[in-house]
């Protein structure tokens, strides 16, 4: 078939290796550079702790969404962490929550995963970055994901 104008906007390719244990595959779709938006589907299957405390420049959407035909079929229990005093927030239903730039989140805390879910993060950004705090107080800003997370997942 003979490459189309707009191929360039369609990707069959989606499917990456997960950064998140213990997921195998996530769908990732990123726009080009000059587009501040990229997508990332995660398939929960089993509880688990995602992340540590961060904040980002840009803001993000989180969805968590149940994989079935009724998406009010949510049978799982998590735990989001919002802000520097880590609010609890107890997810056990289809949710969307807005974090805007600069917002201290995570922990994602998966409690109870009873029928596999979709963890949705909507990246209003052309580019992955993370800004973390160390036990000095001191900001560090690295790519997403860090050099070395793929070796601490692997340690989860």
């Amino acid at each position: 078939m003979a490459e189309g104008k707009y191929d360039k906007y369609i990707t069959t390719e989606p499917l990456r290796d997960s950064i998140y244990p213990p997921h195998k595959k996530m769908l990732l779709y990123t726009l080009e550079d000059n587009v501040n938006f990229s997508i990332r589907f995660t398939h929960i299957i089993r509880p688990y702790e995602m992340e540590t405390p961060h904040a980002h420049d840009f803001d993000e959407v989180f969805c968590w969404v149940p994989c079935s035909e009724d998406l009010s079929e949510f049978d799982a229990e998590l735990e989001l962490y919002l802000g520097e005093e880590q609010e609890k927030h107890v997810i056990n239903k289809t949710t969307i929550a807005y974090i805007p730039a600069g917002l201290v989140h995570a922990p994602i805390v998966y409690k109870r995963i009873g029928k596999p879910i979709f963890f949705v993060n909507c990246v209003l950004a052309s580019k992955y970055t993370q800004v973390r705090t160390d036990e000095k107080g001191e900001k560090i800003v690295t790519d997403m994901p860090p050099a070395d997370f793929l070796e601490r997942a692997k340690k989860m």
